[in-house]
């Protein structure tokens, strides 16, 4: 289950990183690639280092031109579907996670923001309690 767990936790987090839609002005007068990742904040075992890993694989396939910056991830929140609350009322998987742009030169902060995340939200009622059940 710990292996389900970190997966759909770095599956919540690339939805974070790359659809969230949330797009924070991080202006060092001109382009800025990913240098480097970390993945910090509570977390199951391995968890941290899965999503250090998959979002430093995803930032690399991006262009390498520019400003070298560091994105330091911390999550905040991580909420499972619980399937009680999912058949009375609804419920969803939730992963909060506070974001920071930072120089890799300097460290200092360029930009920062926090996404917050849901999945599965309209999967409710009868169904949303088998869903969340298997996913515990």
């Amino acid at each position: 289950m710990d292996k389900v767990r970190r997966g759909f936790g770095v599956l919540l987090v690339t939805f974070v990183l790359v659809a969230c839609g949330i797009k924070p002005e991080v202006n060092v007068g001109g382009p800025i690639y990913i240098a480097d990742v970390q993945a910090v904040g509570e977390g199951l075992p391995g968890q941290l280092e899965d999503l250090q890993r998959k979002t430093m694989t995803l930032a690399s396939a991006l262009p390498q031109q520019g400003t070298p910056v560091v994105l330091r991830l911390e999550i905040v929140d991580f909420h499972m579907k619980d399937a009680g609350l999912s058949l009375l009322v609804g419920d969803a998987h939730r992963l909060t996670v506070n974001v920071q742009v930072l120089s890799q030169d300097s460290g200092s902060s360029i930009s920062h923001f926090q996404s917050v995340t849901f999945v599965d939200g309209m999967i409710n009622g009868a169904i949303g309690a088998v869903v969340a059940a298997t996913a515990d």
